[in-house]
């Protein structure tokens, strides 16, 4: 399994390569994961659950992505991540929704 951010063009175009000299390999779109893509996981404390997942012989992709959107839900870097993509992309609300959310979830840390 290839996991990509697809926030991240340069990632896919890669992982599009993979592909190509390994079919059978299938694509996990983790959105926001950033670079590395595992990078929420790992945040949230579930890169041990994504290891234990990817070591059995068929790993469904949608739960692999399913365990990346429960990680986001409290992930700082993920709605920062977001926020930069939606500034970038000219849609202010999402952008300003991410950074509040992302703010919040930092307060609450602390």
């Amino acid at each position: 399994m290839i996991l990509a951010d697809p926030f991240r063009p340069l990632d896919i175009r890669n992982a599009a390569l993979i592909q190509t000299a390994f079919p059978a390999m299938r694509l996990a779109r983790l959105a926001g994961g950033g670079h590395p893509a595992t990078g929420v996981l790992g945040e949230g404390g579930k890169f041990a659950k994504l290891q234990a997942q990817l070591v059995k012989p068929v790993v469904p992709v949608r739960r692999v992505v399913m365990l990346h959107r429960n990680s986001r839900r409290k992930s700082v870097k993920y709605w920062l991540h977001l926020a930069k993509q939606a500034e970038k992309s000219g849609r202010l609300p999402l952008a300003r929704h991410a950074e509040v959310r992302a703010s919040m979830l930092l307060h609450q840390a602390d």
